[in-house]
């Protein structure tokens, strides 16, 4: 009896100590698959992140050359209207495609050159007006500069708004156009770069020669 006895106590003493070590495993496994699942959501985590960011610069870079392809067509348009009036594009005086500093297009002339024919004067101002109102359209926060200027930039190559030439020190005219930009400063910040700055784009041209 004794024996049995002890038997019985000695296989039940077995069995509870057995019961803990299963347990413990069991945590152990169900800890580290926690600690697993908690590293990939932090590693997807940068990972989206760095996503965006690239995202984020991909749509920079697409709309600062879209605005830059923008400017580029526009000056050029510019060229050859003044190239089609020769009459009023080469005069060192009174020439109405000239255009001083300004953030804003010229009033409505008179006479509607689109409908009607116009002197060569009211149909600079025609198209100076039309050509102006697209641009601070399509171009955000647009300054605009044409004018005689045998140097637009300055001594460390940067353009500049400044005119640098009177109507007879030279022929040849800067079409100067700037465009509020988005940048990104040493921080990481974003910053925007002002039209009032310096130009973003210098387009030069000699009415009647090659620009």
């Amino acid at each position: 009896m004794n024996h049995t006895a002890h038997a019985v106590r000695a296989g039940f003493s077995g069995r509870c100590s057995g019961l803990p070590k299963r347990l413990t495993l069991a945590s152990a496994l169900h800890g580290y698959t926690l600690l697993e699942a908690l590293v990939a959501c932090v590693v997807l985590s940068f990972g989206a992140l760095g996503l965006a960011g690239l995202q984020a610069v991909s749509l920079k870079v697409s709309r600062e050359a879209q605005q830059q392809a923008t400017a580029v067509q526009l000056a050029r348009e510019y060229s050859e209207l003044m190239r089609n009036n020769l009459q009023v594009a080469s005069r060192t005086q009174t020439n109405g495609y000239l255009i001083a500093e300004t953030e804003h297009a010229n009033h409505e002339p008179g006479s509607n050159c689109s409908q009607q024919a116009c002197s060569a004067s009211e149909l600079a101002s025609w198209e100076v007006y039309e050509w102006q109102s697209r641009l601070f359209t399509v171009l955000p926060s647009a300054r605009l500069a044409v004018c005689f200027d045998t140097d637009p930039y300055d001594d460390q190559g940067l353009a500049q708004w400044s005119c640098q030439a009177s109507s007879s020190a030279g022929r040849q005219i800067a079409i100067k156009i700037g465009w509020r930009q988005a940048a990104v400063d040493a921080e990481g910040e974003v910053t925007f770069q002002q039209a009032l700055v310096r130009p973003l784009l210098i387009h030069l041209l000699v009415p009647g020669g090659e620009s």
